[in-house]
C-alpha cells in the first residue's frame, strides 16, 4: 500500500495524506483549518471556502494500479493542522472475535492486518443477501488491491478451514465471510459483554494475536483484574460489583456491517 500522496482539499492544494492503513488516513494541511464540533466530536473541517465533512469521500491510490474511496466515518484532531480520518471505526468484534481465526501460523501478517484489512463484524445488514447458512458468520472487510501481496493473500485465505465466500461490496472493498459456529458459546458471551467468561482458548488467542502483555489493559479486562476495577471506581466515582465486567458491552448495531 502506498504511504503518502498530495491532495487538494478546499483551498489547500498541498495536503499531505499519509495512508496509515486500510481504514485510517493522516491529513496534514498547509493552510489554516477550522474544525466544527458536535457533542465534542469533529464533524467537518473548513479550509478557506472549502469543507471536508463526515461521509465525504477521498480518492486515494492504494497501489500503483488502483484508486480507492475512503468514505469518512470519523475525524480526529491531532494538532491545529493535522487530523486523522477513518473510513471504518474499529469494532469490538475486531479485538475480541477476529482472533478466533488465528493460530501459530495464521497471524496478523497472514491477514494483512496492518495494510489491506479494514474491520471485522459478526453479521451484515439484513438487506445484504450473502446466501450463507450459518448463524455465526464472521465478516472481514478489506480494501481491494491488484498488488501481488494482495493476490497471494486472497489465495491463502480461501484455504482457511472456516472460509465460506467473498462478497464484492464495490470496486474498492471486499467482504470475506467465515463460519465461526464452532465458537457459538464465545460469540454469545461476547454479545453480552461477558469478556471475563470467554473461553480460555479465545483469551489466549486474543493475547497472542495482538501481542498484548500480561497485566495490560486487555489482559485485565479478560481476567477481571481487581487493579482495573479499583481504577475504574476512582474514575467513575462509584462502586463496581465484583461480578461486573470491566469493559462496556458491544453495541450490536455497531458490530454489523452496513453498506
Amino acid at each position: 500500500m502506498l504511504n503518502k500522496v498530495t491532495l487538494n482539499i478546499g483551498e489547500d492544494n498541498e495536503v499531505i495524506c499519509e495512508v496509515i492503513n486500510a481504514s485510517k488516513l493522516n491529513l496534514r494541511f498547509s493552510s489554516v483549518v477550522i474544525p466544527l464540533y458536535e457533542d465534542d466530536n469533529v464533524i467537518s473541517l473548513t479550509i478557506g471556502t472549502g469543507r471536508l465533512s463526515l461521509f465525504d469521500e477521498l480518492i486515494i491510490p492504494v497501489d500503483s494500479k488502483i484508486n480507492s474511496i475512503y468514505k469518512i466515518k470519523k475525524i480526529e484532531k491531532l494538532t491545529d493542522r493535522s487530523y486523522i480520518v477513518y473510513s471504518s471505526i474499529p469494532t469490538k468484534t475486531n479485538r475480541f472475535i477476529l482472533p478466533l481465526l488465528s493460530n501459530k501460523a495464521v497471524t496478523r501478517e497472514y491477514f494483512l492486518y496492518d495494510t489491506f484489512f479494514e474491520n471485522a463484524y459478526i453479521g451484515v445488514d439484513k438487506n445484504i443477501n450473502l446466501n450463507i447458512y450459518t448463524d455465526y458468520p464472521l465478516v472481514l472487510l478489506y480494501r481491494y488491491s491488484e498488488s501481488e501481496i494482495y493476490r497471494k493473500f486472497e489465495t491463502r485465505i480461501r484455504n482457511h478451514p472456516f472460509f465460506l465466500k467473498t462478497y464484492d461490496v464495490n470496486k474498492h472493498q471486499v467482504l470475506f465471510i467465515f463460519d465461526v459456529g464452532e465458537y457459538a458459546i464465545d460469540i454469545e458471551l461476547f454479545k453480552q459483554g461477558a469478556y471475563s467468561q470467554l473461553s480460555e482458548q479465545l483469551k489466549k488467542k486474543i493475547m497472542e494475536f495482538y501481542g498484548f502483555l500480561d497485566g495490560g489493559t486487555v489482559h485485565q479486562i479478560l481476567y477481571r483484574s481487581p487493579k482495573l476495577k479499583e481504577q475504574l471506581e476512582i474514575e467513575l466515582g462509584g462502586f463496581i460489583k465484583p461480578t461486573s465486567e470491566l469493559y462496556s458491552r458491544p453495541t450490536l448495531e455497531e458490530e454489523i456491517y452496513y453498506e
